[in-house]
């Protein structure tokens, strides 16, 4: 069990350090405990220091519009309930109850109350389904980075499916959940030079805190306008002065971040898949903005083995799930990441659980290192040996296998 949080780590109940890769599903863009949403939290806390509800919520709104480009912004309490606002806007505003939703996108199921069609993104066949049933549809749903799936090429896709609803007069709503602020202020959509009509936000706006948001264009406004009408569940104000804190500090960063980054997580995705191919080992490192993953590109029984081992040596790592770079992971935290996949990969192979290349000689040219901050030694048989940081012994170094 988690004790408490700070920055990049976790220290359990036992009192052992992890660096971590999960970050509350990436909503902690900034690290756990942020000083400057603490301050915000601490300001509104404070007896005269806070802020109107009603005045937070329209500064975060118009903070979204700012960094996105959009025209109007509705708050929600979560990213599902963002999710459904939207669904529900498109369906007032077409007149049509029937939506198009994509079958790995991890919050179509808030969609799949109503009539509803599962497609396969990516998928020709799905543009061609959109094409023949044109002007059926209220809205279509898409997440272009799906934490899961960030292999999917979305650029030519999301593209195709913009000319689709345009022509069929059909909203696009764009899930930026897993985009939003982490890749670009603008999100996917500026990557991949997209407008959509609306876009659905949720937690790294909110600071870690439960919030969501729907985004839409001028010729949404009256819609998102009588949606933030109707009642909702009220937002916390703690949550709305986290939000404005986060939201002023990306603006204020200028995209700097997210472009620092995604810097950070192509060098280590790259410094992992080259010692996976060096070691012949089935993995690959998917990665997209600050987000990466483990492709397993063969199955063996026994692989997912890889995240206990990794936890064992001090990376918080979930099964198969979605690891995140953020703003407060050092150079050093990034490299105990690296040092314990390679050494937990190192393990596996030599216990047979992952197949791995003939064992050849490694060279010992001090200069030419094996994978990045390994160093030149002796082991215990005072043979030549190649030696990477132990993330569970600071200062302290294990032997990399051949």
């Amino acid at each position: 069990a988690v004790e408490h949080t700070e920055g990049a780590h976790l220290h359990d109940v036992d009192g052992n350090l992890y660096v971590d890769t999960f970050n509350h599903h990436g909503d902690a863009l900034f690290g756990w405990r942020p000083a400057f949403v603490e301050e915000a939290i601490r300001t509104q806390l404070a007896p005269g220091g806070a802020r109107a509800t009603h005045a937070l919520a329209t500064e975060v709104a118009q903070r979204i519009c700012a960094l996105t480009g959009f025209d109007r912004t509705l708050l929600c309490d979560s990213a599902a309930s963002a999710v459904a606002a939207a669904l529900q806007i498109a369906r007032s505003t077409t007149g049509r109850s029937r939506v198009a939703l994509f079958a790995t996108d991890p919050r179509a199921a808030v969609g799949s109350h109503g009539a509803h069609d599962v497609l396969t993104p990516g998928a020709p066949e799905a543009l061609a389904f959109l094409r023949e049933h044109a002007g059926q549809h209220a809205a279509v749903l898409i997440d272009p980075v799906q934490a899961m799936h960030a292999h999917l090429p979305p650029r030519d896709f999301l593209q195709a499916l913009r000319a689709i609803t345009s022509a069929s007069g059909t909203l696009l709503v764009v899930d930026e959940v897993t985009s939003g602020f982490r890749a670009d202020r603008g999100g996917a959509q500026a990557l991949f030079g997209v407008r959509a009509d609306l876009a659905v936000y949720g937690g790294v706006a909110g600071g870690g805190f439960a919030l969501g948001a729907v985004a839409g264009t001028a010729a949404q406004r009256e819609a998102l306008e009588t949606a933030a009408d109707a009642r909702r569940a009220p937002i916390p104000p703690l949550t709305l002065a986290a939000a404005r804190a986060v939201l002023a500090h990306l603006h204020q960063d200028n995209n700097a971040l997210p472009a620092r980054l995604q810097r950070l997580t192509t060098e280590f995705a790259g410094t992992l898949n080259a010692f996976c191919r060096s070691v012949g080992a089935p993995i690959e490192i998917l990665h997209f903005g600050s987000l990466w993953r483990v492709r397993w590109l063969a199955e063996h029984p026994l692989q997912t083995l890889l995240f206990p081992m990794m936890r064992s040596r001090g990376v918080h790592i979930v099964d198969d799930g979605p690891c995140f770079l953020t703003a407060a992971h050092s150079p050093e935290d990034i490299a105990a990441i690296a040092a314990a996949f390679q050494a937990s990969v190192a393990e596996m192979q030599q216990a047979e659980f992952l197949p791995g290349r003939t064992a050849t000689a490694l060279s010992f040219d001090a200069a030419k290192p094996p994978v990045p901050h390994a160093r030149l030694g002796r082991d215990k048989d005072m043979q030549p040996a190649w030696f990477v940081p132990d993330p569970a012994a600071p200062g302290k170094y294990m032997k990399l296998q051949a």
